[in-house]
């Protein structure tokens, strides 16, 4: 079978960098959350009067975007640098770097955006979800604590240093199960 990996002709993987494939991955990953975010932005499709349906959905993308751009980043490096075969850990690693690089492009994006293009969008957001919470029939007093909350939380700075938190913990999340699936042992010499 002429598709069969054979380890003879295997590169080293020690002898083959990832970080080239993550850094690239990793950047047009944070091009697409950017753009995809001032989609979102433009429609209100991320904006709470929305509803919570549309909130749902946005996290659904978001979680398929990270999908697709570290399958694509695993897969080019297994099959195109290292002749169809990664390990486990190997995988998880450009996974990883891919997530955080894609995140903090995105959150040093949104940072700037939240200051200098649109520096009322957060007070907006306050404001539609102070709205969403009275049509879901939570008491004034319910509202009002979740409200306090939120106005601390909606910092252009906190949002970022969170921005970057989540996606090193949803990206790893991400990457554990991606690189689990997309793992692909070089075969044992008999």
């Amino acid at each position: 079978m002429s598709d069969a990996l054979d380890s003879s002709r295997l590169p080293d993987p020690g002898s083959v960098p990832f970080i080239n494939t993550a850094v690239r991955y990793g950047v047009i990953g944070g091009l697409i959350f950017i753009i995809y975010g001032m989609i979102a932005n433009f429609t209100g499709f991320n904006r709470p009067s929305a509803g919570i349906g549309a909130m749902v959905l946005n996290f659904l993308i978001f979680i398929g975007l990270y999908v697709g751009i570290q399958v694509a980043a695993i897969k080019k490096h297994r099959d195109e640098e290292l002749g169809g075969a990664i390990q486990f850990g190997r995988a998880f690693m450009v996974g990883i770097v891919v997530a955080v690089i894609a995140g903090i492009i995105s959150a040093v994006f949104n940072y700037f955006y939240m200051t200098v293009i649109d520096p009322d969008m957060l007070s907006t957001m306050v404001e539609e979800m102070e709205v969403m919470y009275e049509r879901m029939g939570m008491s004034e007093s319910q509202i009002e604590a979740a409200m306090e909350q939120i106005r601390t939380g909606f910092e252009p700075t906190k949002m970022f240093v969170q921005g970057i938190i989540m996606s090193v913990i949803m990206g790893g999340i991400v990457a554990l199960i991606v690189a689990a699936i997309m793992k692909k042992n070089p075969p044992e010499h008999v």
